[in-house]
């Protein structure tokens, strides 16, 4: 968990007096050619933003509020120097994962009181969710048009999984919205954040149109409003990164009210959820999809032995925790101590991590697990309660408070 984000900047000063700066990726080259020009300040880099929303940065506001404030702040270097914040940091803009989960992880890092550039922060949330990118590697693909249709289109690669994504991003800027209306009182700039939260919230909402009532699962829609055709929910790709059409049908963690709604009530998302962990992975070729070949995280998937739930990847780790809004929330603590003890052991020198450790987030997964806390509402100001996997735990923060 802590490997990374990395700093990327230089004290050029002394131990007593450092003076920090770093290589602006994001400006044109230096006129002399010879590479970036070097500015004063402090920049940090790589994380997969869609990586580490979930389980990363949430524990480590827990944990250290404190260095998740100054990391958070480093990274807005980002929006600073080159006007918009990178999907994955690498260290400048990449094409990489859908979503601009920076959002979201700014807006639940406010709600638990982390102190960072909060004003830069919502603004560069606001540019995401609102202006099209100047090209590929920036912003949210398809929303100069989805931002008013309420869905991206699957004419964009993997357009269902950026709408899903877009309203969890969106329902954290409406929260983080109310919180800096709060925060700034009356008057003109307390109404514009008010305004934003409600139109936010409301945008939030609009990834229902997804749902197909005659299978069951959300799929995409093209610009006519035409589904996607050809499906099959165990086949991976195309709408659905990294995963399936099972993988992405709780995905909306945000809404789970609107979630049990889709499937005809608690009762009847309590039954899908059932389903969901009794349909087995095979990690068949039949099941490649649009990726052409069985990937890894399919045979990751297949090796868990938990049906559907692949929390060996990101798109996965909250469904457990979605039979919360079911008619059988009691299901979420004992899968999730079953999955925590059984998946996080190994027999070999290396072993412990059921899939891909991004930059911690699987090692923040456990850790939410034997806590007995999930974050699934981001910005919201609440935990899920499950079981944790010690009688007794004690938590140290980085500010020297305790939670026990």
């Amino acid at each position: 968990m802590h490997l990374y984000p990395n700093s990327a900047a230089e004290n050029v000063g002394t131990p007593e007096t450092p003076a920090w700066r770093f290589a602006d990726v994001f400006a044109a080259r230096h006129p002399s050619g010879e590479g970036a020009p070097a500015v004063d300040g402090e920049l940090v880099v790589n994380n997969g933003y869609w990586d580490t929303y979930r389980t990363e940065w949430p524990a480590l506001a827990l944990l250290d509020p404190g260095l998740a404030g100054t990391l958070l702040d480093g990274q807005l270097e980002q929006y600073r120097r080159g006007g918009w914040m990178a999907r994955w940091s690498a260290p400048g803009y990449v094409d990489s994962m859908v979503g601009t989960s920076s959002d979201q992880i700014f807006a639940d890092a406010a709600r638990w009181g982390v102190e960072f550039d909060r004003v830069g922060a919502f603004e560069s949330g606001w540019r995401n969710a609102c202006e099209p990118g100047p090209d590929a590697r920036r912003g949210r693909k398809g929303i100069a048009r989805g931002r008013f249709t309420g869905y991206i289109s699957s004419d964009v690669p993997e357009g269902m999984s950026w709408s899903i994504e877009n309203a969890v991003s969106d329902a954290a800027l409406g929260r983080f919205a109310a919180q800096r209306a709060s925060d700034v009182g009356s008057g003109s700039e307390s109404a514009r954040y008010r305004s934003f939260a409600r139109y936010f919230a409301n945008r939030s909402r609009s990834y229902r149109t997804l749902f197909d009532e005659g299978t069951g699962f959300f799929r995409g829609r093209d610009d006519s409003g035409a589904r996607t055709p050809g499906f099959d929910p165990r086949s991976w790709g195309g709408d659905n990164v990294e995963t399936n059409a099972w993988g992405m049908s709780v995905g909306a963690v945000h809404d789970g009210a609107g979630i049990a709604e889709l499937y005809g009530g608690p009762a009847g998302l309590g039954r899908h959820l059932d389903a969901l962990f009794a349909e087995p992975e095979t990690a068949d070729e039949r099941f490649g999809g649009a990726y052409g070949t069985v990937i890894h995280e399919q045979r990751e998937a297949r090796a868990l032995r938990s049906g559907m739930c692949a929390i060996s990847n990101q798109p996965a780790h909250h469904i457990p925790f979605m039979y919360a809004f079911s008619d059988r929330p009691w299901r979420s603590a004992p899968l999730v101590n079953e999955l925590a003890g059984r998946l996080f052991a190994g027999g070999h020198i290396g072993q412990g991590f059921p899939g891909d450790e991004d930059n911690g987030e699987m090692s923040a997964w456990w850790l939410w697990a034997a806590l007995g806390l999930y974050p699934l509402e981001l910005a919201s100001g609440h935990l899920r309660i499950g079981s944790p996997l010690f009688d007794d735990i004690r938590v140290d923060r980085g500010d020297g408070s305790t939670l026990r």
